[in-house]
């Protein structure tokens, strides 16, 4: 399936380019693009209209012609009168280590990287989406290389003064509370009561059993049975590392 799109400049509202695509993202990116595009692009920023989605490529095409001659190519920033697209193309393994040994070695210049850095920021496409870094979280869990990269390494002072500063004042958001809280429950240290013989996640003890996570963790930094109330005498001890 494809979709077709429109970009409008923002100062006016004209429609300055029509494409098509596999998906929304076609839509929103920048790269690509060829140099008349882009300096219309930076002269007057862009919105992003969706004419058609979930259509056949070949319907696709069609209305991609159909628009480009109803607006006219001249008051486009279109090189072609529509049509062309490589959808689902992919490079094969060759052409693949092809390019990558063409690139092998090469750095971009920092005007390049600022360059990209500040289109991404304008298109909002900077920081990734949370199913993207769960993805890249997932892909990296466990793996040898991350592990020995950060296996023994340390901050220096400077840079925990610096993050520091950074950080003083600011609030955690309901999200990152969230967040930790969830974190907090699936890492819970879990215990043993020695009397009974039961098990518990210190998280949740005060919900299965009624007693407080921060009577049981004393307890067992003392290494001592409960002293008073209902709960006097019983033993616990960790099974996990709190």
């Amino acid at each position: 399936m494809a979709i077709v799109y429109a970009h409008r400049k923002k100062t006016d509202n004209t429609v300055f380019y029509i494409g098509i695509g596999n998906s929304y993202k076609r839509a929103q990116r920048c790269a690509n693009r060829n140099t008349h595009w882009s300096r219309v692009y930076n002269k007057y920023g862009r919105t992003i209209e969706l004419i058609e989605s979930d259509v056949s490529i070949e319907q696709a095409k069609e209305l991609e012609i159909f628009l480009i001659d109803l607006i006219g190519l001249p008051n486009l920033c279109n090189q072609t009168l529509g049509g062309e697209g490589a959808f689902g193309l992919k490079h094969t393994k060759e052409s693949r280590e092809k390019m990558s040994k063409a690139n092998k070695g090469k750095k971009k210049s920092d005007e390049s990287i600022k360059k990209m850095m500040e289109t991404k920021r304008k298109n909002g496409t900077f920081k990734h989406s949370q199913e993207t870094k769960d993805k890249i979280s997932k892909a990296n869990k466990g793996n040898p290389k991350i592990i020995k990269a950060v296996r023994g390494r340390t901050h220096t002072q400077e840079a925990k003064d610096k993050v520091s500063r950074k950080n003083k004042g600011r609030k955690p958001t309901p999200y990152t509370l969230d967040l930790a809280t969830k974190k907090r429950r699936e890492n819970s240290p879990k215990v043993v009561e020695l009397t009974t013989g039961k098990h518990y996640s210190l998280w949740n003890i005060k919900d299965e059993l009624g007693i407080d996570r921060m009577t049981v963790a004393r307890s067992i930094a003392r290494d001592l049975p409960i002293s008073k109330g209902k709960y006097k005498n019983m033993i616990f001890k960790y099974l996990t590392t709190p």
